[in-house]
């Protein structure tokens, strides 16, 4: 019952002025981030580039394929998200990888009005390993085809500009084979990719969610651990942390807040040797999540300045 309950909730996180994945660092695939269409700009579509490297020669030959001088007029156009073998490069392999790596460059450019922005680079999902640069720059790499990650791109991005995204794609790692079971191994960036946008000054920067059901399995705590960040460390506005469930029925269950001037909210969940703010909501009699009845709940959280304009971000 307490996966159950847990796996009901549809996590919609109202951050205001910001959120934020840190670089380098990867995103659970149960937390993959829905921004609204304001604050989202989709990198996927038919105008990616793609180039097969077969064996360890022609991987040699591509690797620096992400540099401003490579010359990339071999570079097929191909579509993402999508696997490579899905689009004839390869033959589809079952229950192991082959030793082919993909590479992908893709050009976009961003308008002057983002600026002020902190900008989240996001992969829904690339099999099996992504390394990663924009504009010649490393961002990371990623290791395992089915959970999402994310990069802060912020420093790296260039407005009015031509920016250049580059993935290098590998099939096999120490760890692939525990990812090859009995099912097929399609290499490729399956699925979206797009950048976030939002306001630098505070945000929340992580939201965990966590359920205990009482003794007779009926009622449920709903315990909530949100990770607040601000960049000025002299800001002393009032801040509000606060967090609403809405019910399968669309109505509002409960709802609980914390209110702190910033420079003091931080200093309290400093306090807990964190930064994350701590709520708990009471639930009575919670309807499970099945197969037959997928009931679904909705977490609002936020994190909002006086007379601060709110960006929105849904994690489902």
């Amino acid at each position: 019952m307490r996966a159950a309950f847990l796996s009901s909730l549809l996590l919609i996180f109202w951050v205001a002025p910001s959120a934020r994945l840190v670089n380098a660092q990867t995103v659970p695939s149960s937390a993959n981030i829905l921004a609204d269409a304001d604050d989202r700009m989709s990198l996927s579509g038919d105008d990616w580039r793609f180039m097969l490297a077969a064996n360890p020669t022609e991987v040699e030959r591509l690797s620096r394929f992400y540099e401003a001088s490579f010359d990339a007029r071999e570079f097929r156009r191909v579509t993402v998200p999508s696997n490579w073998a899905m689009q004839g490069f390869e033959e589809p392999m079952y229950d192991r990888s082959s030793d082919a790596e993909g590479f992908y460059l893709h050009r976009f450019h961003l308008p002057s009005s983002l600026a002020e922005k902190r900008a989240v680079l996001h992969f829904e999902g690339v099999w099996d390993s992504a390394e990663v640069w924009l504009d010649g720059q490393a961002l990371g790499r990623h290791d395992s085809g089915f959970t999402g990650f994310a990069f802060d791109v912020t420093p790296h991005l260039k407005l009015n500009a031509e920016n250049t995204l580059a993935v290098r794609v590998r099939q096999r790692t120490k760890d692939s084979s525990f990812d090859e079971n009995d099912d097929w191994s399609l290499g490729g960036i399956y699925r979206d990719v797009w950048l976030e946008f939002m306001p630098r000054e505070l945000y929340i920067d992580r939201v965990e969610v966590m359920t205990d059901f009482d003794e007779h399995f009926r009622d449920a705590d709903l315990r909530l651990r949100i990770l607040v960040t601000r960049r000025d460390e002299n800001d002393n506005r009032q801040a509000e942390v606060r967090a609403v469930l809405t019910g399968t029925d669309g109505r509002e269950v409960q709802r609980t807040s914390f209110t702190r001037a910033i420079s003091d909210l931080i200093n309290h969940v400093r306090e807990l040797n964190t930064r994350d703010v701590l709520m708990q909501m009471h639930v009575r009699a919670p309807a499970p999540w099945t197969a037959e009845t997928p009931n679904l709940y909705k977490l609002v959280s936020n994190c909002s300045l006086t007379a601060a304009s709110r960006t929105r971000a849904r994690n489902r």
